[in-house]
């Protein structure tokens, strides 16, 4: 809805500040995680650019900063962000490198654990969604074009027959 919308604009632009603000005071692990955030919120305004160059952002600095538990969140929310956009191997790349991570971490939290299973299991989900849709399409235009085949079909009997010399009826 329009309402959903903007207050999900509205989230942006608070983490948009955010940002601002930790790249001002200069604190690198806020501001990997603001831009992750940030990536967050622009994936589901369906601002997919800005998203993959905050997201990207942010993992460089967590990278840079050593610090495991945004690099997890940043590969879930690129994981996510491909996931949407039709790119499953992409996807599962990025939420394989976080529960890589995540074993380096030796971490058994199930609050970070939990979100990149569901968001793994709805990857394996996307591309059977997509070929049932695909599908759907297809057939349904197919329906709509249903006449075409046997138009086709008739046409080219009256050419056979013309060819071979046959008399068409009139």
């Amino acid at each position: 809805t329009r309402a959903a919308a903007g207050q999900t604009a509205g989230i942006a632009a608070e983490f948009e500040a955010h940002v601002a603000t930790a790249r001002e005071i200069g604190y690198r692990p806020m501001l990997a995680e603001a831009l992750g955030m940030l990536g967050h919120s622009y994936v589901f305004t369906s601002r997919v650019d800005e998203a993959r160059v905050a997201l990207d952002e942010g993992l460089l600095i967590a990278e840079a900063e050593g610090d495991d538990v945004s690099i997890v969140k940043l590969l879930r929310e690129i994981g996510i962000l491909e996931a949407r956009n039709a790119r499953f191997d992409v996807a599962e790349q990025h939420f394989h490198r976080a529960f890589a991570v995540l074993e380096r971490m030796g971490s058994d939290d199930a609050a970070t654990r939990q979100p990149l299973e569901r968001g793994q299991q709805r990857i394996h989900r996307r591309p059977a969604i997509f070929a049932t849709r695909r599908q759907a399409a297809q057939q349904r235009a197919s329906q709509a074009a249903g006449h075409l085949p046997v138009a086709r079909r008739a046409h080219d009997a009256a050419v056979h027959r013309r060819d071979r010399g046959v008399d068409l009826p009139q």
